[in-house]
């Protein structure tokens, strides 16, 4: 997170974060005397103080920082539902990747997307780990990367 900011402009100094429905979320805290200053941006107060809370992702997105704007991945949607299934045995990351016999940043790559779990024993006890069979995994796979081309496809034909 730190590294994104340093990339943002002077205006943002580091953020603080709030609980909300016992997730965290950051938070930044910007000083801008100017209202218009801060609509020109793109930002969106709701109140005229000097000092506006805003969710830091909304102004990275304001500004269209490329750091935190991420493309999809063609997998982001399978490794959603891995991420789900894993949620929904009760499990951590890192008590999965213990199981498996990984690591818990290859475990976060798989449920974002970045890459997929190799075939073989890892993929048949990764499976197991989180109560689904092989064969239901490697659908859903393929499944979710057909979709993705789909919608890539169907974006890449339209031309002005």
């Amino acid at each position: 997170m730190g590294k994104i900011l340093r990339s943002l402009p002077p205006l943002i100094p580091i953020p603080t974060s709030f609980h909300q429905n016992n997730m965290r979320f950051p938070k930044a805290i910007f000083h801008c005397l100017n209202p218009q200053h801060r609509s020109d941006l793109g930002f969106h107060v709701l109140s005229d103080r000097k000092t506006s809370e805003i969710d830091i992702l909304s102004m990275v997105a304001a500004l269209r920082s490329p750091h935190i704007i991420r493309e999809e991945h063609p997998h982001a949607e399978f490794g959603m539902w891995l991420k789900l299934a894993r949620m929904k045995k009760r499990k951590k990351a890192i008590q999965v990747a213990e199981h498996i016999g990984t690591t818990h940043t290859s475990i976060g790559a798989w449920e974002r997307g970045d890459y997929l779990p190799t075939e073989g024993p890892i993929l048949r006890k990764y499976a197991q780990c989180i109560g689904v069979r092989v064969a239901e995994l490697r659908k859903r796979r393929s499944d979710s990367y057909w979709a993705y081309r789909m919608r890539v496809e169907g974006v890449s034909d339209i031309s002005i």
